[in-house]
């Protein structure tokens, strides 16, 4: 009897961790966005992943490539990558960067992030 209590403990004390730890899977991924107007052509993957052992902190690395138009001729392919430290917010559903005020939105249903009008979706 004493067994089945401690075990019972332990598996509370489980999925207690896990249902702590559970936007972390959520909003950890890699996400993309392509898109194309009359100077650019950019692909746009975006990298999030938790920071060290803090549940509401993540690193978001961008990666860019784009080919800018000139003339009506597309340029060599050009890249870029930035990274950022965000704050989950887990009531509205946001990645928060301090230092420039950037602000991702996460989209549950659509499994995507938006970030000025621009929609990632997660590939994985």
């Amino acid at each position: 009897m004493k067994s089945a209590s401690i075990v019972a403990m332990f598996l509370a004390f489980l999925l207690s961790r896990c249902s702590d730890a559970g936007h972390a899977v959520e909003i950890s991924g890699t996400y993309v966005n392509q898109s194309e107007d009359e100077y650019t052509k950019s692909y746009d993957t975006l990298v999030v992943t938790p920071f060290e052992s803090n549940n509401n902190t993540f690193m978001v690395l961008s990666k860019t490539g784009y080919q800018k138009i000139r003339n009506g001729v597309i340029q060599p392919k050009l890249y870029k990558q930035r990274k950022w430290t965000t704050q989950w917010d887990e009531q509205a559903k946001i990645l928060s960067e301090g230092a420039l005020g950037r602000k991702f939105y996460y989209n549950s249903y659509k499994n995507s992030l938006t970030i000025q009008g621009y929609e990632y979706i997660k590939i994985k």
